[in-house]
This record gives structure tokens, C-alpha cells and sequence, in this order.
């Protein structure tokens, strides 16, 4: 403020200063004129006076001239002394010559001092004018001047205004800070704290799920040992009946060849649209086939499941009582189920024929994105999004193992043995855990740089694929849990979390869906680009799945934006 202050005094110095300058070169060289001027007038004045003087003295020598003429003229008449008369008319004419001469150099010097004080009048009207103007300038300076120290006045009161706000800004600023610091102290406190219960609380779920399995194993072998002993039971009343009928015929029949040989199927890779399936009223998540290939199942967004006769594309009536979307489907081995699972948090199971609901299961607390049957229609494996995958047995209608795997599941798949099961999960990672157990074998965290959508196994098991959000498929191999091949084009992109890629029957090629609405396909064998089957005729927006039917003859894909499951020909 006093800064401001001693600026807006310099300011007025030096317009004040300028003002004297301008005095000094402008009025002060204008002095003498003026005196000169006045001295002028004043001598004007004093020849005007000497002129009217000498006019008078002019006019009596005049009178008395007259007179002498009169008088001469009279004496003439009367005949005077003439010589002594003329004597004297001599001396005045004389006298009266060279006053005229001094009238005329007074008339000749008046003439030339009336030029002299027209001049000086004129250039004084001048210096009048021009004083008048630069007093006009000097006036509007000191209103401008006058307008200016106004307002410095204001600003100098605006700015103490100001100085006051800032100190009341700066003690609120102050105060603010003061809260602050309380408040980020408490929030520590509260953070520590929830990280207490957090760790508390996964603590305590980790030992609920130790003593569920526990309890669960417990229960297990009561009944294995129950069917040991039944079985014990039976094998010793067999021994006895045999022991009885000692000498009877054998049995003749024995198994042929052709019960014996198994024919690998044969994979035939799609190349155009058979017939294109709108039913559902949403995105179309996941489509599978039966175990025969005679049916194929699909999940949905418009929350209902539907089945198709796989030769014809003839939907039944949809499978009702899901909250919220169908993320995946399967069928039970025994093709009497449904498994689909939801983002409400649950899995369903639905018996086929009678089109209800025949089991409900309850436990997570996240989205369910993926499940299969763990083997027969009795067991279920679910994965969620609130990082933990869950085992359970439906004949007992609860969960027997909960796995905790520190990620959102997006996808599980089980060999066919039934012996190991493999999750890909948000955070990059494959895990690899004991089908029966539930205990986790490997982590994978470094095949991927992205979220892995979909995991499945070959025909073999010895070999699982992954797909990935970095849009690459890995082929990895179960023994080494080392990548064996990338799949990878640079056309292909993954447009879902949830795209799910799938193996042939016979497990030497490799299918994924892409965001542009085309399938490609690679060689599993060799790791290179076997076909790209174009989206025309076809998708008209991302495939979320594909799978090729147990026998290889068909192949089928779901469309994501476009609502559809395409089965594919030859």
C-alpha cells in the first residue's frame, strides 16, 4: 500500500514539474514583450498628450496669427508704423513654421507609434490568445490532475478494502488449513482403521472358507468311507454267492474292437453363414453346444436363456429368472441342465424339460461372469468379480470350497478329466488350481499385458488357450505352464471383457471372435493364421463367443450389438 501511495506522488510531482516547465519556456519568454508593450502604451499615452498640447499652442498661434493678420490688415487701413509690425509678423510666421514643422514630425512619430502600438497590440492579442489557451490546457491539467489524485484517493481506499480482505482471506486461509491438517489426520486414522477391518475382515473369510472346507473334507470322507464300506459289503456278498455257485459257466460275451476304438471327429472350418438366430432383445453374451450337438444354448443381456434345435435354429420357450444379464452358459454332461450365470450375483441352474429353475445359488458378491459343471450335473464351479471362484455340490444345495484369487474372474474352464481348472482374471494373471481341492497350483502373471477374457482347454488337456484385451491369444502349455504360441494378427482386435475364444474337437485349430464382426481362425499345431471368415452376410458388430459343435461339422458365434447367434456351414 505505501508502495502505491509514494508512486501516486512521484506521478503528481512530475505533472506538477511539466506544468513549471512548460511556464518557463512558453510564459516567461513573453515577459519582456509585454513590459515593452506596457512602456509602449505609456509613452503613446505621453505623445497623445504632447500632441493635444502642441495642437492647443498650434490653435492660440493660430488665434494670435489671425489676430496680427487682422491687425496688420487694420493698420494698413489706418497707416501705422508698417516696418515695425512686419518685424514682428516675421518672428511669428517664423515661430508659427517651425511649430507646424514639430505638428508634423508629432503627427509623422504619433503615426509611427500608432503602427507601432497596432503591432504590439496585435502580437499581444497573440500572446493573449495563446495565454488564454495554454491557461484552458493548464485548467483541463490541474481537472485531469485533480481527477487523478480523486482517484488515487479511491485506490488507495480500494487497496486498504483489498489489504483488509486479504488478511480476512488469509486467517480463513489459515483456519482452512488448520481443519485441514485435523481432517487429513483423521482420515489416516480412518484409513488405518478400514485397513484394520479390511485385513480383519479378509482374515476372517479366509479362515470362514478354511473351516467350510474343512467341514466340507470332514463330510466327504464320512461318505466315501460310508461307500467303501458299502462296497466292501457287496464285494463280500458277491464272494459268498460265487463261492456257492463254484463250477458254473463264465460269462460269454466279450467286448468288440468296435466298442473299443474311438474315431477322432472331424473339423470342418466355417466359411459362410447357415442360418442367423434373433431372439434375444439384448446382447447376445455366450453360446454353446450340447454335449450331443443336437441343441445349443445362448445367455443374454434381456436376462433369459434360450435353446435352439441346433439342425433347424427352432428356439424353445426361454428359460426365465435372471435379475439382471446372462453372462455365460453350458449344459450339464447329461444334457438334463442349464447352468447360467449372472451379474446379480448368482448362478441358476434350470432343469431343460420342465423350464424352471431348479437351483438358485446364492454367495457371491460380485458379478458371476463364468461357471461349469465340475464333471457330472451334480457339481458346480462359478468365478465372480468379487475375486473368488466357489465350488458346489448340488445335491447338498451349498457352496462346499470358496477359492480367493485377488482378482475379478472373467472366465474358468475345467479338463475333461475333471482334475484341474484354469481362471483368467482382470489383473493380467491365468491361475491354475486342483479340480477336486481347490488348491491353486500355478500363477501365471506375465503371459499378458491386458485382461484376459476367456479361458478354455484343449480335447487333451494338456494345453489351455487365453484371450486378452491386449488382443493376442496365447496357447500355453500345462505341463511347463509355458507359452507354447502367440496368435496374434494385426487386424484382429478384442472388443469385450467377456469374448470368449474356443478349440476345434480335435484340437489342432483355434477360433476368436473380433470387434469388426469376422472369426480367425489359427493352426494350434503351428501358430499361424489359418483363415479369416469376413463379417459379411454375417455380424454387424462384435462376436462376444464362439465354439465349434462336439462334432465339427458346425460352428457358431454370438453377436454382441447386432443380438444374434450365426451358425456357420462349411
Amino acid at each position: 500500500m505505501t508502495t502505491s501511495i509514494a508512486a501516486g506522488s512521484t506521478w503528481h510531482q512530475s505533472i506538477v514539474q511539466q506544468l513549471h516547465d512548460r511556464n518557463s519556456t512558453q510564459v516567461r519568454p513573453y515577459k519582456d514583450v509585454v513590459a515593452q508593450h506596457s512602456a509602449t502604451l505609456a509613452r503613446e499615452k505621453t505623445l497623445l498628450l504632447r500632441v493635444d498640447a502642441l495642437e492647443k499652442e498650434l490653435s492660440m498661434l493660430r488665434v494670435e496669427n489671425n489676430d496680427f493678420k487682422r491687425e496688420r490688415s487694420m493698420m494698413k487701413e489706418m497707416g501705422g508704423d508698417v516696418v515695425k509690425n512686419k518685424a514682428q509678423i516675421v518672428d511669428l510666421e517664423l515661430k508659427a513654421q517651425r511649430l507646424q514643422e514639430e505638428l508634423t514630425a508629432s503627427y509623422k512619430k504619433s503615426s509611427e507609434n500608432t503602427q507601432q502600438l497596432l503591432d504590439m497590440t496585435q502580437k499581444a492579442k497573440t500572446l493573449t490568445d495563446e495565454i488564454k489557451s495554454k491557461d484552458e490546457e493548464l485548467a483541463m491539467w490541474r481537472a485531469r490532475d485533480q481527477a487523478h489524485e480523486e482517484n488515487i484517493k479511491k485506490m488507495h481506499h480500494l487497496i486498504e478494502q483489498k489489504d483488509e480482505t486479504i488478511g480476512i482471506m488469509q486467517t480463513e486461509h489459515t483456519t482452512i488449513q488448520l481443519q485441514l491438517t485435523t481432517q487429513d489426520k483423521k482420515l489416516a486414522s480412518i484409513q488405518a482403521e478400514n485397513d484394520q477391518l479390511v485385513a480383519r475382515w479378509l482374515q476372517r473369510a479366509e479362515d470362514q472358507a478354511s473351516k467350510m472346507n474343512e467341514t466340507n473334507e470332514l463330510y466327504d470322507r464320512s461318505l466315501a468311507l460310508q461307500l467303501q464300506v458299502e462296497t466292501l459289503q457287496k464285494q463280500l456278498q458277491a464272494a459268498n454267492l460265487a463261492a456257492i455257485a463254484a463250477g458254473s459257466s463264465s460269462n460269454p460275451y466279450r467286448p468288440s474292437m468296435l466298442d473299443l476304438a474311438s474315431a477322432a471327429p472331424t473339423v470342418r472350418l466355417p466359411s459362410k453363414p447357415r442360418k442367423k438366430l434373433v431372439n434375444h432383445s439384448g446382447e447376445v453374451t455366450m453360446a454353446a453346444f450340447s454335449p450331443s450337438g443336437q441343441q445349443i444354448v445362448s445367455g443374454s443381456s434381456d436376462k433369459t436363456v434360450r435353446i435352439y434345435d441346433a439342425m433347424t435354429g427352432t428356439p424353445k420357450s426361454p428359460l426365465m429368472g435372471a435379475v439382471q444379464g446372462v453372462m455365460c452358459v453350458r449344459f450339464s454332461p447329461n444334457e438334463e441342465f442349464v447352468l447360467g450365470t449372472s451379474n446379480d450375483n448368482t448362478a441358476r441352474v434350470w432343469h431343460i424339460e420342465q423350464g424352471r429353475v431348479r437351483h438358485t445359488l446364492t454367495g457371491h458378491i460380485g458379478k458371476v461372469f463364468a461357471g461349469v459343471f465340475g464333471g457330472d450335473a451334480s457339481r458346480v464351479i462359478t468365478g465372480s468379480h468379487d475375486r473368488t471362484l466357489k465350488m458346489w455340490d448340488l445335491n447338498k444345495g451349498y457352496c462346499t470350497r470358496t477359492m480367493i484369487c485377488h482378482s475379478s474372474c472373467n472366465d474358468i474352464a475345467l479338463s475333461p478329466d475333471g482334475m484341474l481348472l484354469v481362471s483368467g482374471h482382470l489383473d493380467q494373471h491365468a491361475r491354475v488350481w486342483d479340480g477336486r481341492s481347490g488348491d491353486m497350483i500355478q500363477d501365471l502373471n506375465t503371459i499378458h499385458e491386458n485382461q484376459i477374457t476367456s479361458v478354455s482347454l484343449n480335447p487333451t488337456g494338456e494345453r489351455f488357450l487365453t484371450n486378452s484385451r491386449d488382443h493376442t491369444l496365447k496357447i500355453i502349455d500345462m505341463r511347463t505352464f509355458e507359452p507354447v504360441f502367440c496368435l496374434k494378427d494385426e487386424t484382429y482386435r478384442n472388443g469385450l471383457n467377456w469374448n470368449r475364444a474356443c478349440w476345434s474337437p480335435d484340437g489342432i485349430y483355434v477360433a476368436a471372435g473380433a470387434a469388426d464382426g469376422s472369426v480367425y481362425i489359427w493352426n494350434a499345431l503351428s501358430g499361424k493364421l489359418e483363415r479369416v471368415v469376413s463379417n459379411r452376410n454375417g455380424h454387424t458388430g462384435t462376436i462376444s463367443s464362439c465354439t465349434w459343435s462336439p462334432d465339427g461339422m458346425w460352428f457358431v458365434s454370438t453377436g454382441d450389438k447386432d443380438k444374434s447367434v450365426l451358425i456357420w456351414e462349411p
